[in-house]
């Protein structure tokens, strides 16, 4: 079954947390500052799953209430396959039973379902008239002589042992959530065959390698070296694939796990492939949480792979450098892609996904009534809450130091390229009107910096690249907010394919070009395909903006040819022609 939503009230923090519903592609993220109540949700629903533990109850308790969660589950084919199987006649129910509500609260010691969903399932059983035929069948054959009255009863108490079978198998499908806080056990230096059962990593390594060390020492020395050279080399390779990070040259990201048995001792090693063999005790402590949360994870689809588990991840990548944040995002990915369900908890800009995947974020932020999840839009119409419970998104959208105001007129654009040309026309066209000119850092993104806009109740405009599908995106995401004729004011598509293309080519040459160490363009290709084949946009734009920006600078309005002129004054044109709102 697959979790819809959730409600936690009395967790920590949480107070009432009002319904969450968790995205619908299986990642679900949660993100906020330090201190909002990210990981009280994670223990909240560790506690549904698996009950009042010694550490929730010292930890996690209010004083005030008691704990209460609730849970929605949907149905998938499969469950529906499993449920039929055990009685043809659940069929009937499963056809308009598909989501089921449970919660576990300080009195219960396990699942509790609402009455009335036991009366449903009845009264379900009792409107299929091939359940009704069966059922009754069953009473004359038992007791054929009965009174009506008997029958009736018989009858009654039949659909109702049905109907608790129904709902003990629906029980039965509720995945286990599987809580991570901390990815620390590493692979011993060395260990007896008889205490791997005591070591976590060591079982987990068994499980992904398909071994068992106690029966591999056993086999004789060739079969051994066979067995095990195999099985580490597939392990190898696959953890190459996730762990990317290159420190010297591409022969760097190669490792080799490797390992000696000595009688029942085993050593396991790891060789990056430049110098002398290493225990896992002696790499970097990055790595180390790695190597354990890859082990961890992997091991624990292979072990749950044909059930339902959900994956409950505190602050996946703490400490960890960029490039492996990354990493660990994509074992995420590839988990997910194999049938999982993730929930984790980040403040890291480079776990949250923006690439159209913003709807799997929920906002957790703390007011006067405790932690509360939201998704952007939910959170940014509200009243206005603080910036800083934003700010992993604003950064992973590329928005860093950027202020969405309303006193100001805000301007989204594609990219950095874009505002530092705009920004250097407004200094040469002189024109002294307030703007906030946003970077969206690229196209994609544009609709998600505009949601939050459309959100927060900001006025604002777009300029984008003569691009049709980013014109429609945009319409698609002002439609429920705005008229027809409202969004064609608030978007200016250029007609060139590039900001660099409202330059002519003599003055994009000899005002941006001729003062780098760009060597000689290719004239049949327009500006912005130069400069995009020369890889430098960003720095010709910076550069261009900051030599006009100099008190002696030799770039003026009465320098540049008047076409340029022209092409940029049409788009303050089309901004100053647009009211403020304040």
């Amino acid at each position: 079954m697959k979790l819809k939503r959730f409600k936690i009230n009395g967790v920590k923090s949480i107070i009432d947390s009002g319904n969450c519903y968790l995205s619908d592609d299986n990642i679900t993220i949660f993100a906020g500052q330090n201190e909002a109540g990210k990981t009280a949700i994670l223990q909240a629903l560790n506690y549904f799953s698996n009950g009042m533990t010694p550490e929730f109850k010292k930890y996690s308790l209010r004083s005030d209430m008691p704990p209460r969660v609730e849970c929605e589950f949907e149905l998938s084919k499969s469950d529906i396959g499993t449920i039929c199987e055990k009685d043809v006649r659940f069929r009937a129910v499963t056809n308009d039973l598909k989501n089921f509500v449970f919660f576990r609260d300080a009195e219960s010691k396990g699942f509790i379902f609402d009455n009335g969903l036991h009366l449903n399932v009845i009264d379900l059983l009792k409107k299929d008239s091939s359940t009704k035929k069966d059922v009754a069948k069953l009473v004359i054959e038992k007791n054929p002589n009965g009174t009506d009255e008997e029958k009736e009863n018989a009858f009654n108490k039949q659909v109702d042992v049905l109907a608790k079978t129904f709902v003990t198998t629906v029980i039965s499908l509720i995945p286990e959530f599987i809580y991570y806080d901390t990815f620390k056990d590493i692979l011993p230096d060395s260990i007896q065959v008889g205490s791997i059962s005591n070591n976590q990593a060591v079982k987990d390594l068994e499980k992904i390698l398909g071994i068992s060390f106690a029966t591999v020492v056993n086999l004789d020395k060739l079969q051994r070296k066979n067995r095990l050279d195999s099985a580490f080399a597939s392990l190898a390779i696959n953890f190459n694939e996730y762990w990317s990070q290159q420190l010297t040259d591409e022969q760097d990201t190669s490792y080799k796990f490797q390992w000696t048995i000595d009688g029942t001792e085993i050593q396991f090693f790891i060789n990056r492939n430049v110098g002398e063999s290493l225990y896992l005790a002696q790499k970097s402590q990055g790595f180390k949480w790695f190597n354990s949360f890859y082990l961890r994870l992997k091991s624990h689809h292979l072990e749950n792979k044909k059930n339902n588990c959900i994956l409950l991840i505190d602050e996946p990548g703490q400490g960890l450098h960029e490039t492996a944040q990354m990493d660990v995002k994509r074992v995420i990915e590839d988990l997910v892609s194999q049938g999982m369900q993730i929930i984790y908890s980040t403040h890291h800009s480079l776990l949250i996904d923006v690439d159209d995947k913003i709807s799997r974020l929920r906002l957790v932020y703390h007011d006067k009534k405790g932690s509360k999840i939201g998704t952007i839009s939910q959170f940014a119409s509200g009243k206005r809450q603080a910036l800083e419970t934003l700010s992993p998104i604003v950064t992973a959208m590329g928005l860093v130091r950027v202020d969405f105001c309303n006193g100001k007129l805000n301007v989204v654009l594609e990219g950095i390229t874009d505002k530092f040309y705009i920004e250097a026309f407004k200094i040469l066209l002189g024109n002294k009107k307030e703007y906030n000119f946003i970077p969206a850092a690229g196209a994609d993104n544009i609709k998600h910096v505009v949601s939050i806009l459309l959100g927060w109740g900001h006025d604002f405009r777009v300029m984008h690249d003569k691009k049709q599908n980013v014109y429609n995106k945009l319409k698609t995401t002002f439609f429920p907010y705005l008229k027809p004729e409202e969004i064609d004011e608030k978007i200016l598509q250029l007609e060139q394919n590039g900001i660099e293309d409202l330059f002519t080519n003599k003055d994009f040459l000899k005002h941006v070009l001729a003062k780098t160490d760009i060597p000689n363009i290719d004239e049949k290709l327009t500006n912005s395909e130069n400069a995009k084949l020369l890889g430098k946009k960003e720095l010709l734009a910076r550069l261009f903006l900051e030599q006009v920006k100099q008190p002696a600078t030799t770039i003026t309005k009465a320098t540049l040819q008047n076409e340029t002129i022209q092409n940029f004054q049409k788009f303050f044109n089309w901004l100053d022609s647009k009211s403020i709102v304040v």
